[in-house]
């Protein structure tokens, strides 16, 4: 058995190349698939000019690619130096859980989550359900000042063309799908979210109505 790292992914590769070495979401990576790639990485790398213990940075955020860049480097015999903390991973701020079977899943970004009375809510999980409601066409969940709990839940919506319903239903169906305190108990209509030249919603220019 090999004693390098390489070495050890080309033997796994060979007795269980089919198996998945590599899950992110709905992408899933071979032991076979991370063999040849790193291999064509490693040719890269040397028609550039590496030379054995010659060093190899690498950023890159948490995605499979970064194992194939790893290993390519490893198998051109270069060095591979750390950039970022936590051994070169590029921190996103993204917060997540990992299940029973040992599968990371992103919950939120760690600057939306909103604090109620010490509870941790996540706005993503509270859009996912609104926007399964017939008639919201778009929603950005945020957190709003609160004397007692310091932080509350706001849910700022844009409703389908001709659609009536209220803020009443709106929060009666959340409460139908998560626990009692993640429903937003404040709501408000909008025409449209504010958005960057992307598309993204930028909830920081949402303005929350008084009362």
């Amino acid at each position: 058995m090999s004693h390098n790292l390489a070495g050890i992914l080309t033997e796994t590769s060979e007795q269980h190349g089919d198996r998945v070495a590599l899950r992110l979401d709905d992408t899933e990576v071979s032991y076979e698939q991370v063999e040849e790639g790193s291999a064509r990485v490693a040719a890269m790398l040397k028609a550039k000019g590496l030379e054995v213990g010659d060093r190899v940075a690498v950023m890159l955020p948490n995605v499979p690619y970064f194992a194939l860049v790893y290993y390519g480097a490893l198998r051109a015999g270069g060095v591979v130096v750390p950039i970022n903390p936590q051994f070169g991973w590029f921190f996103t701020g993204d917060m997540g859980h990992i299940d029973e079977d040992g599968f990371v899943f992103v919950d939120d970004r760690k600057k939306d989550m909103i604090i109620r009375g010490g509870e941790n809510v996540y706005p993503r999980e509270i859009e996912e359900v609104l926007h399964h409601h017939d008639d919201v066409e778009e929603v950005a969940v945020i957190g709003v000042e609160d004397e007692r709990l310091g932080e509350e839940v706001a849910a700022a919506i844009v409703l389908v063309e001709g659609a009536e319903s209220s803020v009443e239903d709106l929060q009666e169906y959340v409460k139908g799908e998560l626990a009692r305190y993640k429903y937003p108990r404040k709501v408000f209509f909008l025409d449209e979210l504010p958005k960057g030249p992307t598309g993204k919603i930028l909830k920081r220019e949402i303005e929350v109505p008084e009362g």
